[in-house]
């Protein structure tokens, strides 16, 4: 179970101390994020002075899975890269039509992020539908892996789809997307958008379908996201500065691409691949 707390407040000033037993600025017993971080299998937060508070835990953590298999409740990793994510549903619904997953196949790692059209159940079949192709086909390359995705979404409503596939051996990121689905890539000090192709899987597929290949290096990061987001959105300078897991990263863009006053207005998922930190497993 991964549980996501996001907040416009006035941010925490000392970080280090709010995680230390006994610190309040409240009067309160001052235990709360300390217990926070002793219970969880993965707990991480961050905080910026006048934006707000982000805080992930994660409990339960799966064990480790062979390198070929699907993986879903670990915080997923392949060698040298990791991804996480945040799913909102739209008022408060019991489930989203947004779905996100990953597949981990030797050097390579794909995410996934599907959108089934509308909202409610048949969204959600739409969406589920795409994970669980993914998951059948993992080492599938990005444009393949839509054609797949394709057939699987025949007879539910459609969703879209956006694929992203690192090789950590070669250094390479290669994307493919069909719909309304965001990608923002990292590349040095600046971001750029990669760009899907108009249509709905399960529907109306291009009949062709364009794979950007791009450089992946240890300062890339993708973000991927939801049409709950604004279409224009791009990501701030300090997006993901510091490093962070990518969930926290996903958390803090859903913070600073809305405001208080103006809450989501759709279902919204965002997903990220961020390479992993020198001297982590």
């Amino acid at each position: 179970m991964q549980i996501a707390a996001i907040d416009h407040g006035p941010g925490i000033a000392d970080v280090a101390a709010a995680l230390r037993d006994g610190f309040t600025t409240t009067r309160s017993l001052g235990a709360g994020l300390g217990t926070c971080r002793r219970l969880a299998d993965d707990f991480d937060l961050h905080s910026v002075r006048g934006r707000g508070t982000v805080a992930v835990a994660r409990v339960g953590a799966s064990p480790a899975a062979p390198a070929d298999a699907p993986h879903g409740d670990a915080p997923p990793q392949a060698p040298g890269v990791r991804a996480g994510g945040v799913n909102i549903p739209f008022a408060s619904a019991d489930f989203s039509g947004d779905a996100w997953t990953w597949v981990g196949s030797g050097d390579r790692l794909t995410l996934m992020l599907a959108d089934g059209l509308g909202h409610g159940g048949e969204a959600a079949r739409a969406s589920a539908a795409a994970v669980e192709a993914l998951r059948r086909r993992p080492r599938l390359p990005p444009a393949e892996a839509l054609e797949a995705v394709h057939a699987a979404l025949a007879g539910t409503r459609g969703a879209a789809v956006a694929v992203a596939q690192v090789d950590t051996w070669a250094g390479r990121l290669r994307f493919a997307g069909i719909g309304n689905v965001g990608a923002r890539l990292r590349e040095g000090g600046r971001w750029r958008s990669l760009l899907s192709r108009p249509g709905i899987v399960g529907a109306h597929r291009p009949r062709t379908l364009r794979e950007d290949d791009v450089p992946w290096t240890e300062e890339s990061m993708l973000i991927l996201h939801t049409d709950g987001l604004p279409g224009r959105w791009t990501p701030s300078p300090d997006t993901g500065v510091p490093a962070a897991d990518p969930a926290v990263t996903a958390a803090v863009t859903i913070r600073d691409a809305g405001s208080p006053a103006r809450p989501v207005r759709d279902d919204t998922a965002v997903a990220v691949l961020v390479p992993t930190p020198a001297g982590r497993p």
